[in-house]
């Protein structure tokens, strides 16, 4: 089967922004136009959301949400963020639907260090106005962390949703079509948890996402992103005092950082290492005293720059530049009647990449291409370059071209666009795959008390997966009896393979007590068996025989031994046998569990008894049954309810034929 899966470009859902102090921004135009009927004021944190065709649908301060007329929503207050947190809120909206918009609060050091929450916003409701459904669910709670972002996963359609605890770890949920799946947890990075880094805290991704930047008040850290397994690795730390917004550029290249140290600085990551990253460093000073606040990525694909109290907004004009070429302008965009603070919205930063989409990337099929790019950065003419040197098809100049490539593997697909004399280029891997593949060991037994860890064997091409426990790592630890199933998938489809572990306990067998038995006329025999249970494999007597049941006439100490690959166990017996007359045989243990053997009460045997009756009393001296009829047995159950396990206490008057009048007294176990 072959999973063909469509990508949609973001179109202008980022290109309405409100923020700071009544200010606001519409990309819908060019030049941007500043906005002036914002009511919102806030001091760090915010967010906004546009539909496709650019017209605003509601905006967040973390606290409060106002929609497109600018009144409250209903059930718009009381929102578990913080007009204080850097990064109170992000919007994401639920993968293919244009009506349902997760909310992710952070509360941050400045609140009530309420931690990590979402709400959900139904625009289909109020007139199209919306309202606010579900409000401040619980993700991670006592965090004092200010940070949260999101990201695309490579699927091109569902959302990674990022942020950090101070002492936990990344957690990185995927939100779906189906909503929000468990947390991956990744423990990487440098202790947050002291001092104000604890609280503090910006997050930002680059635009295809490859990279997030985790920066706190004394140092920051880049890592790389696994966009599939929404895992991050390779962490770099940096030292720097007074950090507070960081931003890729376009091309996810360049990564530039502001602070309270009156300067903006530019890194270049085209090598991955600390000292290339330092080296590369250039510092744009602006000696003025100002503090900057966020840097934030706009449609038109230039940075816009924050700075606390200011009615301009400083604006890179070229950030995919290195040097002065960005054109970095100070007091660039006037903001008319807001006031910058130092926040500016928070965006799933993928809707500001330049880059390529794809489909049918599994092996056989023509892929499909086309460019990604926003709507209003025109170009003349494009180039495709393929990559794939054993096809004679590898170039095209086709707007959305097919390729049918020639192997499974990695591509590096390369797209050049021509605007009157110059020209740009984009990078963009192709992974052409199969239908996943692995396979599970095979059932498997297990003794009690140990743990076994079950992995796919052999794994390729596993773009997701989870066990059917609900763990979403490759690695799941069983330590109960039952099925488990892993499944993966892929562009190309779903495979599952499942495993039965069976847990085995030590054997449990049990024989009778110790038995005196008469003879009659001489002769006599009494059976001997096991209490069976779950774990009882392979019975061996003493007499050589392998049956469940054997019978013996001699006087002696009989054993009876259970193995399996756990151990083993022993029980014995002394039975004797005597001249008697009148006598009564009871067993020390029943199991009235339904199985038909052993399931009554009742005596083995017995000899030479005209009448009797029987009293059974439990621990606390309370009968729980009473019978004249010996034969009939107790079942186990009092008022038609079978009894607990336990040990349980039997008396017997009796009277034999010759008129003697006796009694007999015991115990006996009940096992289920």
């Amino acid at each position: 089967m072959v999973f063909v899966f469509s990508m949609s470009m973001a179109q202008k859902e980022a290109n309405i922004w409100y923020f700071g102090n009544k200010a606001g921004i519409d990309f819908n135009t060019s030049p941007p136009t500043a906005l002036s009927d914002g009511q919102m004021n806030t001091l760090e944190g915010c967010a906004s959301i546009a539909d496709k065709n650019g017209e605003l649908l509601f905006y967040t301060d973390g606290s409060y949400i106002w929609n497109r007329d600018h009144k409250i929503m209903p059930n718009g207050t009381g929102l578990y963020g913080n007009n204080s947190s850097a990064q109170s809120s992000m919007i994401v909206a639920l993968p293919g639907s244009n009506q349902i918009y997760y909310v992710f609060t952070a509360d941050g050091g400045s609140g009530r260090s309420l931690g990590y929450y979402y709400s959900i916003v139904d625009m289909s409701l109020n007139s199209g106005k919306g309202d606010v459904t579900t409000k401040n669910i619980k993700l991670v709670d006592r965090s004092r962390h200010e940070g949260v972002n999101a990201v695309l996963h490579s699927n091109n359609r569902d959302i990674w949703v990022v942020f950090r605890h101070p002492n936990k770890g990344v957690f990185s949920y995927l939100l779906t079509p189906s909503g929000l799946e468990k947390p991956i947890l990744t423990q990487i990075g440098p202790d947050l948890s002291i001092g104000l880094n604890k609280i503090r805290f910006i997050i930002k991704s680059s635009p295809d996402g490859k990279y997030i930047v985790m920066g706190s008040y004394n140092h920051w850290t880049l890592y790389r992103f696994d966009n599939t397994k929404g895992v991050l690795k390779d962490a770099i730390t940096f030292s720097n005092d007074n950090n507070y917004g960081f931003e890729f550029s376009p091309n996810s290249q360049i990564l530039y950082q502001s602070g309270q140290f009156h300067r903006i600085n530019q890194y270049s990551l085209a090598h991955f290492d600390k000292d290339s990253i330092l080296n590369s460093k250039i510092s744009m000073y602006l000696n003025r005293g100002w503090n900057h606040g966020s840097l934030q990525l706009g449609p038109d694909l230039k940075i816009y720059v924050s700075r606390d109290r200011s009615s301009f907004l400083d604006v890179i004009h070229k950030p995919n530049q290195l040097g002065i070429g960005c054109e970095f302008m100070f007091e660039d965009f006037d903001l008319q009647s807001g006031t910058a603070r130092f926040g500016l919205p928070n965006f799933i930063q993928s809707n500001f990449s330049r880059g390529v989409y794809f489909s049918n990337n599994c092996f056989g099929d023509s892929t499909e291409f086309s460019p990604a790019i926003p709507t209003h950065l025109a170009y003349d003419s494009l180039q495709w370059f393929f990559n794939d040197n054993s096809s004679l098809d590898n170039i095209s100049y086709s707007e959305n071209p097919k390729h049918k490539f020639s192997s499974i593997g990695i591509y590096r697909i390369r797209l050049i666009l021509y605007k009157d004399s110059e020209s740009d280029t984009i990078y963009h891997d192709v992974n052409v795959v199969e239908l996943p593949k692995f396979k599970l060991i095979e059932d498997t037994l297990m003794c009690s008390g140990s743990k076994i860890n079950l992995h796919p064997l052999d794994g390729q091409y596993l773009d997701h997966s989870w066990w059917s426990s609900g763990d979403v790592n490759d690695i799941t630890i069983i330590e109960e009896t039952g099925s488990y199933t892993f499944t993966a998938t892929n562009d190309c489809g779903t495979y599952s393979d499942s495993v039965f572990v069976e847990f085995l306990n030590l054997p449990r067998l049990s024989l009778r007590a110790d038995t005196s038995v008469c003879y009659l006329n001489n002769t006599g025999s009494v059976e001997l068996f096991a209490l069976k249970h779950d774990d009882y494999i392979n019975p061996i007597w003493s007499t050589g025989e392998i049956t469940d049941t054997i019978t013996v006439s001699q006087s002696g100490t009989y054993t009876l031994t259970d193995n399996n690959m756990c151990g083993s166990n022993t029980d014995w017996v002394e039975i004797t046998f005597n001249d008697c007359e009148s006598y009564i045989d009871m067993p020390n243990v029943f199991t009235p569990n339904g199985d038909g053997f052993n399931d009554v009460f009742m005596p083995i045997e017995m000899n030479e008894i005209k009448d009797a009756n029987i009293h059974i009393f439990n621990r606390w001296g309370e009968r729980v049954y009473k019978s004249s009829n010996l034969n009939s047995g107790w079942n186990g159950k009092l008022n038609g309810k079978l009894l607990p396990e336990s040990t349980y206490f039997w008396i017997v008057h009796f009277e034999t034929f010759k008129g003697k009048e006796q009694q007999l007294n015991g115990i006996v176990d009940l096992i289920h």
